[in-house]
């Protein structure tokens, strides 16, 4: 037993040496040289390789250092996409026949038919010719992974479009924590995405992944516009085999903020205490019905805005027309991410006060406060003389929309020296309301009577149409426009030279004379009435 142990030790020895020897052999004889690699040939543009015949859409399996991780690198990657590599000096390749290859939702005579109309139209290949035959797959949902030339047998130059079709989104699912008595915002985040149903995507995956960093920005620009300034969101964009793809959005809201410090400066004398001014950007929080409010409302930048116009209108009903307010609100820096709240400035500058008054009407038939509607000061937010006598124009077409067709208005200003206040009066010289007792149109031939009543807004008074309030009182605002519709009328006809002259008097005699006119207006010819004529 002992021989057979010891003979089997000594077969294994001699066979480890042996290994040993033959690698040790081998390390030490001469390699052969590796082959020399062939010589690089230029491409041929008129022979290369057609795309595939259909191709799978890439997956986003990639590593993440090959998609982008921020905004700044997709745009990057936007404009190496928008570049399009041209070659000056090679001239466009010209084809005779062309096939479209890949992969379609529609069918092929279909697809087909998307590029044949522009493609008889462009019979060479170009840089420009290659964008717009891209752009025309994109506005179909096909992407163009291809476009390559070869010569045939025959001698023909065949150009060939490679497409397959773009991801389909089918569904978009939103995750957010919201407490029960807030108000929902998943709608509203819907609203704002681009990533919606229906829609089609990028094919490449980084370009997707730009679009789920675009749609991941937009959504918590909204959020912190609605008040949470910690908002985090979360795109996640899953492609299948079969095209479809799926969005799903994590948001993670955080505390809503609230209305913090307000600070006012004002420029010159403060007419508004403080607390008024504060009181319009003060708000309750949630409300089960109308009256019962409990907490506070969060901020909302929509909200801010609406609030700051408010304030504007308050110094507008105390007379400070030309009043200017800014808020230093920056939805980048003005929360306190400590307490949860959202500071900002108040900048007033009240600049002159205006006191309005009106004379010559009178009080019972023509009231104050609708005249003061009419003034445009507010609106514009200036009180110089030019607004005032828009103001003046304004007031002369309402008197006219009441029936006082020989209304004029003028102002007079009367500034106050020892305080920044300004008068100004206006003085309404409305004489006696009349109304239309005949529309008469001259020089018409082609169109009938019937037509130009029909084309115009201007109507006969009639105690029966009083009773429904179709007996609008005539203004030359109205008589211009009535001009323009007649002279639309006739264009239409085939008149494109067509003129009109819109004419008002208080008697049908004094329609053609000027003077005749201003005569009977001064002895009150007519009283009551007015006649008008189109010429």
């Amino acid at each position: 037993m002992r021989l057979f142990i010891t003979a089997l030790r000594c077969w294994t020895v001699t066979c480890l040496l042996g290994i040993v020897a033959s690698h040790v052999a081998w390390a030490q004889a001469p390699q052969a040289p590796p082959p020399e690699p062939a010589a690089p040939t230029a491409p041929d543009p008129a022979a290369s390789v057609p795309p595939p015949a259909a191709a799978e859409a890439p997956t986003d399996d990639l590593g993440s250092s090959m998609l982008p991780s921020s905004l700044d690198q997709c745009a990057t990657i936007l404009a190496e996409e928008a570049a399009t590599p041209s070659n000056s000096n090679a001239p466009p390749v010209q084809w005779t026949k062309w096939e479209l290859t890949g992969k379609f939702v529609d069918a092929p005579d279909v697809a087909r038919a998307l590029f044949d109309p522009y493609l008889k139209n462009h019979p060479a290949i170009t840089a420009s010719v290659r964008s717009d035959i891209a752009e025309l797959a994109r506005l179909a949902g096909y992407y163009l992974v291809g476009l390559g030339t070869r010569e045939l047998p025959s001698g023909d130059i065949l150009v060939s479009i490679g497409i397959v079709p773009l991801p389909l989104v089918r569904r978009v699912e939103i995750a957010m924590n919201q407490s029960f008595f807030a108000p929902l915002l998943e709608q509203d985040v819907r609203r704002r995405m681009k990533l919606r149903v229906g829609a089609h995507i990028s094919w490449a995956p980084r370009l997707r992944k730009c679009e789920t960093l675009s749609e991941q920005q937009r959504i918590e620009e909204f959020l912190r516009d609605e008040g949470f300034f910690d908002v985090k969101v979360n795109v996640r964009l899953n492609v299948e085999e079969d095209g479809g793809a799926y969005v799903d959005v994590n948001v993670r809201l955080g505390t809503a903020y609230q209305l913090g410090k307000i600070r006012i400066e004002h420029t010159g004398a403060a007419s508004v205490n403080d607390a008024d001014i504060r009181k319009q950007f003060a708000h309750r929080g949630n409300c089960i019905i109308a009256g019962i409010c409990f907490g506070k409302a969060r901020f909302t930048r929509s909200q801010h805005q609406t609030d700051v116009h408010d304030l504007v209108e308050l110094f507008h009903r105390r007379g400070f027309p030309a009043v200017r307010v800014q808020s230093d609100f920056d939805p980048k820096t003005s929360f306190d991410r400590v307490r949860k709240v959202v500071n900002f400035t108040l900048r007033i500058d009240e600049r002159r006060r205006l006191d309005v008054a009106f004379e010559g009407h009178d009080p019972d038939r023509i009231q104050e406060a609708k005249l003061r509607a009419q003034v445009t000061f507010n609106q514009a937010g200036t009180s110089d003389d030019i607004e005032a006598n828009a103001s003046a124009t304004q007031l002369t077409q309402y008197l006219q929309s009441r029936g006082y067709f020989d209304a004029r208005v003028t102002f007079v200003r009367k500034p106050e020296t020892e305080i920044a206040l300004d008068r100004i009066i206006f003085r309404l010289e409305t004489g006696e309301p009349r109304r239309v007792n005949g529309i008469d149109f001259i020089g018409n031939q082609e169109l009938s009577e019937a037509d130009l009543l029909d084309a115009i807004g201007t109507r006969e008074y009639s105690q029966f149409n009083s009773i429904f309030g179709e007996n609008p009182a005539a203004t030359a605002t109205q008589l211009s426009d009535d001009a323009e519709r007649i002279r639309a009328a006739y264009r239409k006809a085939g008149f494109r030279s067509a003129a009109v002259t819109p004419m008002a008097a208080p008697t049908v005699a004094g329609l053609g004379s000027v003077g005749q006119s201003l005569t009977e207006l001064a002895l009150n010819n007519g009283e009551g009435q007015l006649a008008i004529a189109f010429r």
